[in-house]
């Protein structure tokens, strides 16, 4: 009906900002932990040695973990962990409801609680 709001295009939304808040996350918050020159690196590796594009990185999660991984060892788990701390902080999701997942497993764990304002509380029940 005219005047309606129509749920699918509503969904949609929501999924580009998750998406966008994601790859905000990534770029801001976490890879700028190795500073401008190191975060231009890294996202020149990521993309020239595993064909991964930075607009590419919420749809890839897998791959990029991958990436960041090889390229830092076992820093790209406290990459993750960072990417993982800062979303949960933005979308008000409890990190402790997340941590100990694989890196695609939590994110996608994020953006389900994320859409559940029941969950946005610290007391997990």
């Amino acid at each position: 009906m005219a005047g309606e709001p129509d749920p699918k295009s509503e969904f949609l939304g929501r999924a580009e900002t998750f998406e966008a808040i994601l790859l905000e996350v990534v770029d801001q918050s976490s890879l700028m932990l190795l500073g401008k020159s190191g975060r231009a690196a890294t996202y020149f590796h990521i993309e020239s040695i595993f064909h991964l594009p930075k607009q590419e990185i919420p749809q890839r999660l897998e791959d990029f973990s991958k990436a960041v991984r090889k390229i830092f060892g076992m820093g790209g788990q406290l990459i993750e962990q960072q990417i993982l701390k800062e979303l949960c902080k933005r979308l008000g999701v409890n990190y402790q409801w997340v941590k100990g997942n694989k890196f695609r497993i939590a994110v996608d764990k994020v953006r389900k609680l994320s859409s559940c304002s029941v969950l946005h509380d610290d007391n997990p029940q």
